[in-house]
């Protein structure tokens, strides 16, 4: 009986070889080593730029100088440049629609032009722009202006009544720059 014993039955009580774990360490290795220096192109601006930066090969002129619809070169806007000249309307006060009791909101508003010649026709136009922005805030309720959300939807819209009244290709923006309710 001792005899009847086969030769393989004795390999199964030997430990299994473990030569095997070399290979996904390496890889580990490897992986991280792919993934470091991706991070560090990415991170240090290396890698391609994005699809909407560049601008159409129909609007580049000579030496890749992007250009505008007019076919002139687009100067790129300096970092120290800032915002551009910014004409003060004077202060509103508006009473707010409230059927329950008195509401009043003060605001105001810089005009943000995109040259010195313009501060003009912002000027010239201000009693315009007075009236229409404080007959679309006296249609307004408090509820309807709370929150950055309200003031962010406000300065759109008045925004939209801005350029109804002066060009758009001559504003930049407009700015809330006092806002209180009472």
């Amino acid at each position: 009986m001792a005899d009847d014993k086969k030769p393989d039955e004795g390999a199964d009580d030997a430990p299994a070889k473990s030569g095997g774990g070399v290979v996904p360490l390496i890889l580990g290795v490897l992986n991280l080593l792919v993934t470091g220096g991706l991070a560090a192109a990415i991170f240090l601006g290396l890698g391609p730029s994005s699809p909407g930066t560049a601008a159409p090969a129909d609007q580049v002129g000579d030496g890749g100088v992007p250009l505008d619809e007019n076919g002139k070169p687009i100067k790129p806007k300096e970092e120290d440049e800032g915002p551009g000249p910014l004409v003060q309307l004077d202060d509103f006060v508006v009473q707010l629609r409230n059927p329950e009791f008195d509401r009043y909101v003060r605001v105001r508003f810089h005009v943000e032009v995109k040259d010195d010649d313009y501060i003009a026709d912002i000027e010239k136009n201000a009693p315009i722009i007075r009236d229409d922005f404080i007959r679309y805030l006296s249609d307004r309720t408090f509820e309807e202006l709370r929150g950055s959300q309200g003031l962010k939807r406000t300065k759109e819209e008045l925004f939209q009544h801005l350029i109804t009244v002066i060009p758009p290709e001559k504003v930049n923006n407009l700015l809330i720059t006092k806002f209180v309710v009472q």
